[in-house]
């Protein structure tokens, strides 16, 4: 995949897992390259949130969603092949 083009920017990157304060369910979302946070909630509607330049991935999961105890996974990418990136 060519760096600077949309596809290349909206990969994923890494996959973060929190615990949501209010249910008290684990909740997970995806980190693409261009920042944005995505995840299918539980009425299969795409939940996107952009963050800003500057700002930490955990304080908005925290903040925005009401997560706790996030735990970061580095996301492996895939080529077609189904090899992983070098």
């Amino acid at each position: 995949m060519k760096k600077a083009t949309r596809a290349w920017n909206a990969e994923f990157v890494r996959q973060l897992y929190g615990i949501n304060v209010l249910t008290d369910k684990v909740k997970n979302f995806h980190l693409s390259r261009d920042n944005t946070l995505s995840r299918w909630n539980d009425d299969d509607v795409l939940i996107k949130h952009h963050v800003m330049s500057g700002r930490q991935v955990d304080s908005e999961l925290n903040v925005v969603f009401q997560l706790v105890d996030i735990v970061n996974c580095l996301w492996y990418s895939m080529t077609p092949a189904g090899q992983r990136w070098k």
